[in-house]
């Protein structure tokens, strides 16, 4: 069910020259390590990203619009626990979590 997302070295380098050149990122040496980089969000791309992030929150809102007060703590720690594949109590009581596919031990 879960699938990595898997970047060859070229795909990434293309990507932080393409955020790069737009201004929404600074690379620089690390230097501990002078084949490596460091990547910092300028503000310009901290406002993106901000802004993404509103957009897609508003977005999500009007599909599923006001839950009950009690929906909110269900509905992030559902979230979180997809996003990291954490199996729930329930997960591990039935002894197979459809979160990630795996066995609960």
């Amino acid at each position: 069910m879960s699938e990595l997302l898997h970047l060859k070295k070229s795909s990434l380098t293309g990507l932080v020259d393409l955020s790069e050149s737009r201004g929404l990122i600074t690379r620089t040496t690390d230097p501990r390590d002078r084949r490596a980089c460091n990547v910092t969000l300028t503000d310009d791309g901290r406002r993106l990203a901000i802004d993404c992030h509103n957009d897609i929150t508003s977005r999500l809102q009007e599909y599923i619009g006001e839950p009950p007060s009690d929906g909110h703590a269900l509905l992030s720690t559902t979230i979180e626990r997809i996003l990291t594949g954490t199996p729930s109590r329930d997960c591990k009581t039935r002894g197979v979590c459809p979160v990630n596919d795996s066995v609960a031990m």
